[in-house]
């Protein structure tokens, strides 16, 4: 209670219900790559411009998903030319930034607990298919441009949770 006390006097507080839960969803995911740092610090604008690597994560996550919702905004798809700018946008001066920013990874990775693709616990889908399965997952989000009506509608926070499901699968690692 003491804590979402302290947050309402945070302008953040005035702008609609989308824009708070997109700042705890931006904690939440900078944490999940090893970010440290806490929403009252994105809150209280202590994300100056140094070029400590956590708070460039943090101000590219807020950049990316800006340019996505503006772009949805006004009127464009959630495809996979915009989700391949806004992770150009993400990677921007970020640690494990390329000169690939923007494309899909071209060598098989894992997760596991040695350097041996044998001991994985996760293997995500071999590089030369995560095109195709973007494809597919745009033509899941917009739906088939030559079919109106979908069979099954499905609630679309269950919808929300396959795409972001089938998002990780296909590209993370």
């Amino acid at each position: 209670m003491l804590f979402v006390c302290s947050l309402e006097r945070h302008p953040i507080y005035k702008k609609s219900v989308s824009t708070r839960l997109a700042t705890y969803g931006l904690a939440s995911a900078a944490g999940d790559k090893g970010n440290t740092m806490n929403v009252s610090e994105m809150l209280e604008d202590k994300i100056d411009q140094q070029q400590d690597w956590e708070k460039v994560e943090v101000r590219n996550y807020q950049s990316a998903l800006k340019l996505g919702v503006e772009a949805i905004q006004t009127g464009y798809p959630l495809t996979e030319h915009l989700i391949r700018e806004m992770h150009k946008v993400l990677m921007q001066d970020a640690r494990g930034s390329t000169s690939s920013s923007g494309e899909y990874r071209k060598i098989q990775n894992f997760i596991g607990p040695t350097k041996h693709i044998k001991d994985a616990s996760y293997i995500p889908p071999e590089p030369q298919l995560i095109g195709e399965y973007m494809k597919n997952l745009e033509r899941y989000m917009n739906g088939h441009p030559y079919q109106t009506i979908e069979e099954e509608p499905l609630h679309p926070l269950i919808k929300a949770a396959i795409i972001h499901g089938s998002l990780n699968q296909s590209t993370h690692s």
